[in-house]
């Protein structure tokens, strides 16, 4: 048997509860999609770093081998990305950064920043009999 004060209390429970769980669950997929979006831009700075390091490799084939994996990985969901290749003697330096939005509209989480950062040593042609 109920009592009449208790009429309507687990609507309002619900009303309380329910935009405070929505709220933990969306900031969790948030959190997902930008670790992926995370990994995808670290990703795309190891490519153009491998590519640039290859003996024949040049800095636009490296920076269009990265903007094809952050194509391929993130869609359209990259914006303004920056890629930034430099071509040492010895080695070579990738650097990727992107932003990805948000799901919520809350100040300072509305988007993020990705960076990629890879380093990889340049591959080149010794003769037999040659030191390193």
């Amino acid at each position: 048997m109920r009592l009449r004060s208790e009429r309507g209390t687990a609507a309002l429970e619900l009303a309380i509860v329910a935009p405070v769980l929505m709220v933990l669950v969306l900031g969790i997929v948030q959190f997902g999609l930008w670790y992926h979006a995370e990994h995808v831009a670290r990703t795309a700075a190891v490519e153009a770093a491998r590519l640039a390091a290859a003996e024949d490799g040049t800095q636009s084939d490296a920076e269009a081998r990265a903007s094809d994996v952050l194509s391929a990985g993130l869609g359209r969901a990259a914006e303004s990305p920056a890629i930034d290749v430099t071509i040492g003697s010895g080695t070579v330096q990738a650097r990727v950064t992107a932003r990805l939005r948000g799901l919520l509209p809350i100040p300072g989480f509305s988007s993020f920043v990705l960076r990629g950062d890879a380093t990889a040593y340049r591959e080149r042609f010794r003769p037999a009999g040659e030191s390193p």
